[in-house]
């Protein structure tokens, strides 16, 4: 049985995980609004400088321009995807990480209750005790199967990202 003392540090545990998670939160919220700030001052900073002081004497002039603007818009675009990208990216690591935490946390204390349990547990209840035993350690293998396939799937779409990345290049204008 559960006792004031095992409930208030599981309770306890729960809370600050909460406040973990959420704590990690607003950090990355307060990432992405900076970064999203400063691309829109360089956005504004860059259209100013390309605006100011230019003189179309023909068309050839504001195609020049068009070129110009529409290259340095996509370095721009690309180095905020990026940017953008790793914020998440860590974020995301950073949650898994707290996640699978809490839960070996968790298997852990579930075996300390089953173990506390069965010690104190009538005499046949051991089926009952070990298909607990059983059913812990079964979630216990499925959550870490679930966390290598997770894994592998990060590693796979981020590999994936990189080369798309390396790919693709601004395009001159030239034709």
């Amino acid at each position: 049985m559960i006792g004031n003392e095992q409930f208030s540090a599981w309770n306890k545990a729960n809370v600050d995980g909460a406040l973990d998670f959420a704590r990690l939160s607003l950090h990355t919220t307060e990432r992405l609004l900076a970064l999203n700030l400063e691309a829109s001052r360089a956005v504004l900073a860059d259209v100013t400088k390309s605006a100011q002081g230019f003189e179309a004497k023909d068309f050839q002039d504001v195609g020049a321009l068009r070129n110009r603007v529409a290259e340095a818009g996509w370095n721009k675009v690309s180095a905020y995807s990026k940017a953008a990208y790793d914020v998440l990216s860590n974020a995301q690591a950073e949650m898994a990480a707290a996640w699978e935490q809490r839960v070996a946390e968790f298997h852990h204390q579930s075996a300390a209750a089953i173990e506390k349990a069965a010690k104190s547990a009538p005499a046949g209840t051991e089926p009952f005790i070990a298909l607990l035993k059983s059913g812990l350690a079964a979630s216990a293998s499925a959550f870490d199967t679930a966390t290598k396939a997770t894994r592998q799937f990060t590693n796979y779409a981020e590999s994936s990202m990189k080369a798309a990345a390396a790919n693709v290049a601004p395009k001159s204008g030239k034709k």
